[in-house]
């Protein structure tokens, strides 16, 4: 078997460092699908869904200066056949089916400020995105309208916080 590639770089420019990644995947259907393929002909095409493969590039800026550091990153995902588990009406299921290909693509950030050795501030945020860019076959001639569309499961952002403050052996934090 061959081993998947992974490589990446960090450039430091003192108070920042540049970054980037490159990764390819490979995510194979679990056992659920063993179980789902008995709702199925043995020759069905569902009953026995492709590998799932990735090309991920990622990238950003890390900052540090005094007590606030930070950093911003974008990734984007390129899916083949897109493994993703659904309910199916007909066989009153829940079934794996690949989604065929997906591109998935966001931003991430955060900032953490330290006024004081014991208190901790931090904020986070996210914006993700995904376009599948096929319909999906459900049945001979039946197709499921989800080209263009995002897939479900991930939200489209998300925001949040944290203050910490250290009382020795004890650390308090709400988020």
């Amino acid at each position: 078997d061959k081993l998947l590639p992974n490589v990446g770089f960090v450039y430091d420019l003192g108070l920042a460092s540049i970054f980037a990644n490159y990764a390819k995947g490979l995510s194979v259907p679990g056992t659920d699908v063993l179980y789902d393929s008995l709702y199925y002909p043995e020759t069905a095409a569902s009953a026995r869904p492709n590998p799932e493969t990735t090309d991920t590039i990622d990238g950003g800026l890390r900052f540090i200066s005094g007590n606030l550091q930070g950093q911003i990153a974008g990734y984007y995902t390129r899916y083949q056949n897109r493994l993703a588990t659904s309910y199916d009406p007909l066989l009153d299921e829940t079934i794996t089916r690949n989604l065929g290909q997906v591109d998935k693509y966001g931003v991430d950030a955060s900032l953490a400020f330290q006024p004081t050795r014991d208190v901790l501030l931090y904020v986070f945020g996210s914006i993700n995105e995904s376009e599948i860019k096929d319909d999906v076959q459900l049945g001979a001639g039946s197709f499921a309208d989800t080209a263009g569309k995002n897939e479900s499961g991930a939200p489209l952002w998300s925001v949040g916080g944290r203050t910490q403050y250290n009382l020795g052996p004890i650390e308090i934090g709400i988020q």
